[in-house]
């Protein structure tokens, strides 16, 4: 029974590793136009798939890299950001 143990021991870490990286990834709002890392520039207004904690974060638009600031996005959706 030893194994069994081991195994739900391995299971319930494995449960805890995924719950940190879901918490880690959430949905996020460009506040001012960034540049990715394919020449492309968004605009304030573009929803950004954030991930990291922190003064800098990874930013993500269609599988772009967006290097993101604290002070360039807001976490959550926002619709009426790019009509400020």
């Amino acid at each position: 029974m030893p194994e069994d143990d081991e195994s739900d021991e391995n299971d319930q870490s494995d449960e805890k590793r995924r719950g940190v990286d879901m918490a880690a990834q959430r949905l996020g709002t460009l506040l001012v136009p960034v540049p990715g890392l394919s020449g492309t520039t968004y605009p304030p207004g573009t929803a950004v798939s954030v991930r990291g904690r922190g003064a800098t974060v990874d930013g993500f638009v269609h599988g772009d890299w967006l290097p993101l600031s604290w002070w360039e996005f807001s976490d959550g959706l926002r619709e009426d950001i790019a009509d400020r």
